[in-house]
C-alpha cells in the first residue's frame, strides 16, 4: 500500500514537472534578466531595470545630425574645399577602426578603406591650400565607394524584420532601427555630396571653357 502511494506522489510530481522554459530573447534582452531559482528547484527569468542604451546608438544620433547640418551650410555657403569630405570620412573612420560602424566584417573593412580615400583627398587639399579637378575626382570617387557601402548593407538587411536586427547584430529594438536608418541616411548622404561635387565640377568646366572662348573671341578681334 505504501508503495502504492509512492508511485502515485511520484507520478503526480512528473505530472507537475514544468517543460524547460523557451525563450525568444535576443543577446540584448537577455542582458535585462536574471536566473533565479524558484520553490521546485526550476528556474526562470526575473525582468531588471533596462539597461542604458549603449553611446553607439547615440553616436549614430549624433553624426547623422551632425552631418546633415554640415551639409545644409556646405549647400548655402559654398567653401572652396571640401572640409566635409574630410571631416565625415575621419569621423566615420575612426568609428569603422573602433568596430562600432556595423557587425559585418567584410563592410566594416571596406569601410577603413573607402573613408581612408576620403580622408587623402581632404588632406591634400589642405596642403595645397586649393582645389583641384584631381581633389575633386578623388572626393568622388571616395563619396561614391561610401554611398556603396551603405547601399550594401540595406541590400542584405531590407528583408529582414526588426526583431531578426536585434538579433543580428545584438542590439535593442530601438538601437536596431537607429541603426538601420542610420545606414540609409548615409547612403542618402554620401550620394549628396557626390552629386555636389559633381556639379561644381561641372560648373568649374562650363566657366573655364566660357573664359577660353572669350580669350580665343578676344584674339581674333
Amino acid at each position: 500500500m505504501q508503495m502504492q502511494s509512492g508511485m502515485q506522489m511520484q507520478s503526480g510530481m512528473m505530472q507537475y514537472q514544468q517543460p524547460p522554459m523557451q525563450t525568444g530573447y535576443n543577446q540584448y534582452e537577455m542582458a535585462h534578466k536574471q536566473d533565479l531559482p524558484s520553490h521546485d528547484g526550476s528556474v526562470f527569468l526575473e525582468e531588471q531595470a533596462p539597461r542604458p542604451e549603449p553611446m553607439e546608438t547615440w553616436f549614430e544620433l549624433g553624426t547623422q545630425a551632425l552631418f546633415w547640418f554640415c551639409f545644409l551650410i556646405v549647400v548655402v555657403a559654398k567653401p572652396e574645399r571640401h572640409w566635409l569630405v574630410l571631416l565625415a570620412s575621419s569621423i566615420s573612420w575612426l568609428w569603422a577602426v573602433s568596430g562600432g560602424l556595423d557587425s559585418n566584417k567584410w563592410s566594416s573593412k571596406f569601410g577603413v578603406l573607402t573613408f581612408s580615400l576620403g580622408i587623402v583627398a581632404g588632406m591634400i587639399e589642405m596642403v595645397l591650400g586649393e582645389t583641384t579637378d584631381v581633389t575633386r575626382w578623388l572626393c568622388i570617387i571616395a563619396c561614391l565607394l561610401i554611398a556603396l557601402k551603405f547601399l550594401f548593407v540595406i541590400h542584405t538587411d531590407i528583408t529582414q524584420t526588426i526583431g531578426q536586427l536585434t538579433v543580428k547584430y545584438g542590439k535593442s529594438e530601438f538601437g536596431a532601427k537607429v541603426y538601420w536608418w542610420t545606414c540609409v541616411s548615409s547612403f542618402v548622404f554620401w550620394l549628396s555630396l557626390m552629386i555636389l561635387i559633381i556639379m561644381e565640377l561641372l560648373d568649374e568646366n562650363a566657366h573655364s571653357l566660357q573664359e577660353h572662348i572669350k580669350k580665343e573671341a578676344g584674339l581674333l578681334h
